[in-house]
């Protein structure tokens, strides 16, 4: 169940006035109830290894299963979207060149709720009472009272509020040299707030919910984390587990040359220098106080061009290479008494090269398009568990590298003359560099309790730290969400004007893409899919009907699957949550577009 709103408005001058100015405001509501999903737990794993404390494996390896028997809860409130933005764009001419003016607003808030659990009995738990059987002392088993489920709720709630300016002075008309140079600043303030909810039910003021010890379910296990979210009813009401305020401004200074060697050479250079500052307010982490702005404000720069040569030997045919450096910022780690070399990440930056050609003959409705590229990306960001002794979050470290090798190709022809196909195609080959860990799949690979071995991770000492305890190698292999192929084909038939009186179009649509992992350990293999969908439209005057499915074979797949926090998980693999994408969809759209509109 969905719905959306959307309003957009537009005020503009005509183009040929001597001060050109628009305003553009867009307004988007949208809601969304608990999408598809279900969960693959520790049950249901068949690699990595045998965990002792669960006596289950660690991971599922092969392509997730899908499963029918969807049991969420039914109370869960919907999720609701909002977003306003605004432009203001103004253009001046000079004396020399021209002057442009951009000032964005940008205005969104988020409330996304899931069913934590995934499923509409609840979370299995222990019972045990404060000052009786909760303490265990080593060597001495202790019984739960009782066993029960608890119903938990997860929620989401961030913000962003963003004003930006940016100036350009160009030249205006195109000659053998174009010029640019502009300046840009951006204040950015945004607020991500983490709630959880875990049913209360018939819990007494001296009891507590302990995990479960899948090998003795009687015995007392450790208190679980949900205990600082106890409510009456998490559908309601939920306890704030983290929340963040972030300060980012950003100056960046750019400017760009374009120059014409003869008539079929043209070369262009790039060159953007921005300096950021960050600074971060921790105000609760893990349903506790947070660090809040002891670390101070972090400063970042970094110097970005990009240079590229054209060749235009006519017409139809365009070719060119690039060379270009892009970079993202460090940050800080929101977790608490972290070490200080892990309680900040520094920041990842890449070289990209790419050679592209292009064909066009508009004559016979027919183009080609292929791009090969090269990305150098060093210190990439990625999730990890941390050497800090008694912090089990996952945090953002710094990994060697990935080197990305890809091609992309895209063209169009008119069969006949009332027939027009179309075709796309990108393959890319993503590896991680020699010398990449990946700490944050340990426990994923079995490597906990003492062991060392994996029936499908390479494991060694960690490289880059003194701890030197065991982790995943990932080197060579494919970065998390990453399809190697993807792929869109199309069919249109255009019916000649003679024998209708309207226009008369049918449109066939197929897209495909290959398996992706979860991880970077390459396990968990989803995402696989062949999708087919079609539009019949006629339009007549200032009318127009079309008749549209979306998914039409009703291919069942897995749109996304992510693990749960393993903080809530002590005593087992914690799941592996899949949503589901939308199954067949079929709709009716009529419209009216009034005349000169």
């Amino acid at each position: 169940g969905w719905d959306r709103l959307a309003a957009a408005l537009t005020l503009a001058t005509a183009q040929d006035a001597n001060l050109q100015a628009s305003l553009k405001v867009r307004y988007s509501r949208r809601r969304s109830a608990q999408p598809a999903a279900s969960a693959l737990t520790y049950g249901d794993y068949n690699c990595g290894a045998v965990e002792p404390a669960s006596a289950a494996w660690s991971y599922y390896c092969d392509a997730a299963p899908i499963r029918n028997d969807l049991d969420v809860s039914t109370g869960v409130p919907d999720s609701e979207n909002e977003v306003l933005q605004g432009t203001l764009l103004l253009s001046l001419p000079l004396r020399i060149g021209r002057l442009d003016s951009q000032t964005s607003l940008y205005h969104a808030n988020s409330d996304a709720y899931r069913d934590f659990d995934l499923s509409s009995a609840g979370q299995g738990y222990g019972v045990c009472s404060i000052g009786d059987n909760c303490t265990v002392l080593v060597g001495t088993p202790r019984t739960v009272d009782r066993l029960t489920t608890a119903n938990e709720v997860w929620r989401s709630l961030p913000g962003a509020r963003e004003l930006s300016q940016e100036l350009r002075w160009r030249s205006d008309d195109r000659g053998r040299l174009e010029w640019m140079v502009g300046a840009a600043a951006w204040w950015t303030d945004t607020h991500n707030e983490g709630r959880f909810g875990a049913e209360r039910g018939d819990l007494a003021d001296d009891e507590r919910l302990t995990a479960l010890l899948p090998t003795s379910p009687d015995s007392v296990g450790p208190l679980s984390l949900a205990n600082s979210a106890l409510v009456a009813d998490p559908d309601k009401s939920q306890e704030v587990q983290a929340l963040d305020l972030t300060e980012r401004r950003t100056l960046s200074l750019f400017g760009a040359l374009d120059y014409a060697i003869t008539s079929r050479w043209r070369t262009r250079a790039e060159l953007r220098a921005t300096r950021e500052r960050s600074r971060l307010d921790n105000r609760i982490a893990n349903f506790q106080a947070g660090f809040g702005t002891s670390i101070g404000a972090q400063d970042f720069h970094d110097v970005t061009p990009r240079v590229s040569l054209q060749y235009v030997p006519s017409s139809g045919w365009n070719a060119y290479l690039s060379a270009a450096r892009g970079a993202q910022s460090g940050g800080i780690n929101r977790i608490p008494g972290l070490a200080p070399d892990e309680q900040v990440y520094d920041p990842e930056y890449n070289w990209t090269w790419e050679l592209a050609g292009r064909y066009r003959d508009t004559s016979r409705d027919l183009g080609v398009q292929a791009t090969l590229y090269y990305i150098d990306w060093r210190d990439a960001q990625m999730l990890g568990f941390p050497d800090t002794p008694g912090i089990t979050n996952l945090i953002t470290r710094n990994v060697g590298g990935i080197i990305t090798r890809g091609l992309e190709v895209s063209s169009y022809a008119r069969l006949l003359p009332a027939l027009r196909a179309e075709l796309d195609f990108s393959y890319a080959d993503p590896s991680f560099r020699a010398g990449s860990d990946d700490p944050g799949s340990r426990r994923f690979c079995g490597i906990s309790g003492g062991n060392t071995t994996s029936t499908f991770c390479t494991v060694g000492p960690a490289r880059g730290s003194s701890i030197g305890a065991l982790v995943p190698y990932v080197d060579g292999n494919l970065p998390p969400r990453t399809p190697r192929t993807m792929w869109h084909t199309a069919i249109v038939y255009e019916a000649p004007p003679t024998h209708l009186k309207g226009r008369l179009m049918f449109r066939v649509d197929a897209n495909g893409q290959g398996d992706v992992f979860d991880r970077a350990i390459n396990g968990a293999r989803f995402g696989a899919r062949r999708l087919v969908d079609a539009r019949l439209s006629y339009s007549i005057g200032n009318w127009s009907i079309e008749l549209w499915g979306r998914n039409l074979g009703d291919v069942q797949y897995v749109r996304m699957l992510a693990s749960r926090g393993q903080v809530w998980f002590p005593t087992t693999p914690r799941p592996l949550d899949m949503i589901y994408g939308d199954g067949r969809r079929i709709g009716i759209s009529v419209s009216y577009v009034g005349a000169g509109t």
